[in-house]
């Protein structure tokens, strides 16, 4: 197994890993469309939710990069760290959904906010940006914006952190074991 992921080019394994992933998702769940993992209880798109939707493949890619450009250097050992800036992406992330359905539950609940009854799932990137109203929500939009402005500079980390663990000498010490961590 090992010499297989050995002549794979590690952002195909990480796109690969992505698909398997996929592959079992659509088997236990019973349907492909992943995306709807970020429709909330009102059936509409959930901007904190597609935020940690985003995180977890972001992270899960990267890593499997990166642990294919290790195995490129002769390194087999998994990556036994976790890089405080991806719990960082991701404690952020969950905690901005859970704040956010905290936040809904306790306005519907107080009869502050009144929430339609669900309906047909809002297709689109318009329902990421827009309030319960159908408005654009400039808080949702600048969410948005700067997790994409993230999400960009974490892959670039990861193109970094890969390029440079592929050029590593076999044997030799290899850089960080995440895109974001310190050399050893």
């Amino acid at each position: 197994m090992l010499a297989v992921l050995k002549t794979l080019d590690p952002y195909l394994a990480g796109l690969l890993f992505l698909g398997l992933l996929w592959i079992g998702y659509s088997i236990v769940t019973g349907s492909a469309k992943f995306w709807l993992l970020a429709v909330s209880q009102d059936a509409r798109f959930s901007t904190s939710r597609f935020q940690v939707l985003v995180w977890t493949i972001v992270i899960l890619f990267a890593y499997a990069a990166v642990y294919v450009a290790r195995i490129h250097a002769g390194q087999t050992k998994p990556i036994d760290e976790i890089s405080p800036n991806v719990l960082l992406a991701l404690g952020l992330s969950v905690g901005t959904a859970v704040a956010a359905a905290g936040i809904t539950s306790s306005g519907v609940e107080t009869g502050r906010v009144v929430k339609a009854a669900p309906g047909p799932v809002t297709p689109g990137l318009a329902a990421l940006v827009n309030d319960d109203s159908g408005r654009p929500d400039l808080g949702k939009v600048q969410l948005l914006a700067w997790t994409s402005v993230a999400v960009f500079a974490y892959l670039l980390a990861t193109s970094g952190a890969v390029n440079a663990t592929v050029g590593a000498t076999e044997g030799g010490t290899l850089p960080g074991t995440s895109p974001t961590s310190t050399p050893r």
